[in-house]
């Protein structure tokens, strides 16, 4: 049976979203300020996103108490024209929203792309819903004159709007890209691990979880059904346009909490007491934040990848790091000792196999009058997929503080 009262289905969704993504961002912002102290610039977008979101839900709630969801009959003007105020923004508000969640994931998916096209795709799909996320907030702002007139039912007051249709196929336009954004973010991880060194299940996983960021499309498909409710915003607009108003909540929710919980294994480990340096075992050597520098394509920043993949696995496409340490008592009193690590620096200076060797020797005693030496051999090999096609290129530079 149909109820003519949407409320509480749109009131349940809303505060269900705006608990999911607080407490996403809440436990990103954690992880990477206070775990691996890797704070980046797709963190701030991330921020800048809920927050046109918390906006979004502020006149979505308040449309609620005047009249979204209801029918026309039930109530006043001065009530229906107040609910339509508020519709109205909470447009303006989504469209922010999802275009700020756009330029988050490609942010973050910076972070572990290599490849100069992986780049160029993510940078273009940013730009894009940067650009279209202006003009599509300008035809709604912009679609009637004077701007009140969208929500004015005095009907002794003038004005003029754009034909419907032209917002409808906008709308259409702008929902199908952010969907076909969202599907090539998804897919974009599977392209970016295939030519990692690691084994295929520990690749699929990796990116599954690097293209869940992009799950909020699934919502993006299932509201474009419902688009057609919004050519006569006057009438039974709040009550026709509620479904828009649930899924496009959901969209934004959803793709939120999705983005920020890819970033927080971290934490996972922190509750397991999992190892960063070896995930398959449990002993406690301290997790430190680790800090990538990918001087080859002039970007320099956080990896991104350290939340969610192990360090063995963020060696660079085509590479493989081994690293051997071996340390040596001055007294064989004790079979166990303390282990700890001094920095180092771990170098790909070519497409030639390397090695470097980095001696740190412990300055203070400990009680028990061990001396300690190490000696940090990392050595690379790097595959060359150009030995046919023409002459070996040199590789990126990797910086690597433990």
């Amino acid at each position: 049976m149909t109820t003519h009262n949407r409320v509480e289905q749109i009131l349940a969704v809303g505060l269900t979203m705006f608990l999911l993504a607080w407490i996403s961002v809440g436990l990103r912002i954690y992880v990477r300020t206070f775990i691996i102290k890797a704070f980046g610039r797709d963190d701030i977008a991330m921020l800048v996103t809920v927050f046109f979101f918390t906006a979004f839900l502020s006149c979505e709630f308040g449309g609620l108490r005047y009249g979204t969801g209801r029918m026309r009959a039930d109530l006043t003007d001065a009530n229906a024209q107040t609910a339509l105020r508020y519709w109205f923004f909470c447009e303006i508000f989504y469209t922010l929203a999802t275009s700020a969640l756009k330029i988050a994931v490609g942010l973050f998916l910076m972070r572990v792309a290599v490849a100069r096209m992986h780049v160029f795709i993510i940078r273009a799909i940013m730009v894009c819903s940067a650009v279209l996320g202006i003009v599509y907030c300008c035809i709604m702002l912009f679609q009637c004159q004077p701007i009140s007139y969208w929500w004015d039912l005095n009907p002794n007051h003038h004005g003029k709007c754009i034909s419907p249709k032209v917002v409808i196929d906008a709308t259409y336009v702008v929902s199908a890209l952010n969907s076909c954004a969202d599907w090539v973010f998804g897919t974009l991880p599977i392209f970016i691990v295939k030519d990692l060194q690691m084994k295929k299940q520990q690749k699929i996983i990796v990116a599954l979880i690097l293209g869940f960021a992009a799950i909020g499309s699934m919502a993006t498909i299932v509201r474009i059904p419902y688009l057609w409710t919004m050519e006569q915003y006057k009438a039974e607009f709040l009550w026709r346009t509620s479904d828009i108003v649930i899924w496009t909540t959901t969209e934004v929710g959803v793709g939120i909490t999705a983005g920020c919980m890819v970033t927080l294994r971290p934490l996972l480990r922190q509750f397991t007491g999992e190892s960063t340096l070896d995930p398959s075992s449990k002993a406690s050597w301290p997790t430190q934040s680790r800090r990538y520098n990918l001087r080859g394509r002039g970007y320099q920043g956080h990896a991104g990848v350290d939340e969610i993949m192990d360090e063995e696995q963020f060696a660079g496409h085509d590479t493989v790091n081994l690293t051997t340490v071996t340390a040596r008592r001055a007294s064989s009193e004790s079979s166990r000792f303390e282990r700890s690590r001094s920095d180092s620096k771990a170098e790909i200076l070519s497409s030639e196999p390397r090695e470097r060797e980095v001696e740190v020797i412990s300055s203070m005693p400990w009680s028990n009058g061990i001396n300690k030496k190490m000696t940090v051999t990392h050595t690379v090999e790097r595959k060359n997929s150009d030995d046919e096609d023409g002459p070996k290129k040199p590789g990126n530079i990797y910086g690597r503080r433990y």
